[in-house]
């Protein structure tokens, strides 16, 4: 099974940031990639996103690190994620 991400650095040093990637149309998948990060380099603009809360029953594929998964589809990542931006999001 593939890994979608690496562990947190056990000392508590360490975030994970999602970067959203740009999308051309409305339609297409959300793709991601997740980085482990020092804290102290956690100094750019980045929004906070929670992929728990919502109901399990709505879900929607998306790509992380290129491997499909199914999330909990959470209405606010339509406001964080602006479907055809140009550049790459971090949350």
């Amino acid at each position: 099974m593939a890994i979608l991400y690496q562990p947190l650095d056990p000392n508590g040093e360490e975030i994970r940031l999602c970067f959203l990637l740009p999308c051309t149309t409305d339609t297409d998948i959300i793709e991601c990639e997740i980085y482990n990060i020092p804290i102290v380099a956690a100094t750019s603009t980045y929004s906070a996103l929670s992929y728990v809360w919502g109901d399990p029953e709505i879900t929607e594929e998306i790509v992380v690190n290129d491997i499909k998964v199914r999330l909990k589809y959470e209405c606010e990542i339509d406001e964080i994620y602006e479907r055809r931006d140009v550049q790459i999001r971090r949350i």
